[in-house]
C-alpha cells in the first residue's frame, strides 16, 4: 500500500471501517512510514477531540413517546419480526401512520447518542505512543509503597502498584511512576524494567470506556480482560473495582497474560 491511498482512506481506517486483511496491509504500511503513521495520529486524535466536544442533544420526551406509539399501533404479520411491516388493510390512512412512524424512529435514531454513538474505546494507538516515548519518571522505585504514597493526594482513587517486580525469578524491576492522563481521565503510569524491555502500566478510573475493537478475551487470574496487539507492542486491559488497568509490552501476548495473572489475586 502507498502512501496515496493511506491518505484516500485514512478516515475509514480511524474509525474503524477495515476489514482484517485491507487493515494488516495499512498497518504494515504505518508501521514503516513516519508521515503516514504521524497522519493517522493526528486524525485520531482530530476525531476523538471532536466527538467530545460537539453537544449531542437527546430526543424530547414526548417524541420518544409518539414512536412507541406509532410502532405499536402498526400491525406485523405472523411469525414475522417487527421490522418487516405487513398492513391489516391497505388503506391510505395506515400507509400514512407507518410512514410517519418511520421518519419518527429516524429522527429518534439521529438524536439519542445512545442509539447512534458506541461507547468510546481506551486510546490503544494514545498509549502505546506514549510507552516508546520512554517519559522520565516523577517518583522513583523500586519500593511501591513510597510509590502508592506519592500518589495518595495527586489522583482521586488509590492507586495498587501491581506487584511484578516481586515474582521471585523474573527479572522485573520497578523503575517509577508519573502522572499521566488516558483521554481527559488522570492516570498513573507505572512503569517497569523486565531485562532492557520496558513494560508500562496505566491505572486511571474510566468506566465508560471500553477494550479496543477486535480485542480478544483474556482470563487474568479470576478476572476477564481484554488483549490486543499492533505494531510489535500489546496491550492488555482490565479492571479492580472500578479502577482500570492497561498493561503495554512487546512481549508475546500470552506471556503479558501469563505475567500479570501470577501479580494480579
Amino acid at each position: 500500500m502507498r502512501c496515496g491511498e493511506v491518505n484516500k482512506f485514512i478516515h475509514a481506517y480511524v474509525d474503524g471501517e477495515f476489514e482484517a486483511r485491507e487493515l494488516g496491509r495499512l498497518e504494515e504500511h504505518l508501521q514503516g512510514c513516519t508521515s503516514c503513521r504521524q497522519l493517522a495520529h493526528f486524525e485520531g486524535w482530530f476525531i476523538d477531540g471532536l466527538r467530545r466536544s460537539v453537544p449531542r442533544p437527546r430526543a424530547p420526551v414526548q417524541l420518544r413517546s409518539r414512536i412507541l406509539a406509532e410502532i405499536q399501533r402498526a400491525p406485523v404479520a405472523p411469525g414475522r419480526g417487527l421490522m418487516r411491516w405487513q398492513p391489516a388493510l391497505p388503506t391510505p390512512r395506515l400507509a400514512v401512520s407507518v410512514s410517519a412512524a418511520a421518519a419518527c424512529l429516524a429522527a429518534f435514531l439521529w438524536w439519542d447518542p445512545a442509539l447512534t454513538q458506541a461507547p468510546p474505546e481506551a486510546p490503544m494507538r494514545e498509549t502505546f505512543a506514549l510507552h516508546r516515548s520512554r517519559p522520565p519518571v516523577e517518583v522513583r522505585g523500586p519500593n511501591d509503597k513510597d510509590i502508592q504514597r506519592w500518589y495518595h493526594d495527586k489522583l482521586p482513587f488509590a492507586v495498587d502498584v501491581l506487584p511484578l517486580h516481586r515474582l521471585g525469578p523474573v527479572p522485573i524491576s520497578l523503575v517509577g511512576g508519573r502522572l499521566s492522563h488516558v483521554r481527559e481521565h488522570a492516570a498513573a503510569h507505572l512503569i517497569y524494567d523486565l531485562a532492557g524491555t520496558p513494560l508500562s502500566v496505566m491505572v486511571y478510573r474510566a468506566p465508560e470506556l471500553r477494550p479496543p475493537r477486535r480485542s480478544r478475551a483474556a482470563m487474568i487470574g479470576q478476572r476477564r480482560g481484554h488483549i490486543r496487539g499492533e505494531g510489535g507492542l500489546s496491550m492488555l486491559t482490565f479492571r479492580k473495582g472500578d479502577v482500570t488497568y492497561t498493561v503495554t509490552s512487546a512481549l508475546p501476548p500470552n506471556q503479558i497474560i501469563e505475567l500479570v495473572s501470577y501479580a494480579v489475586p
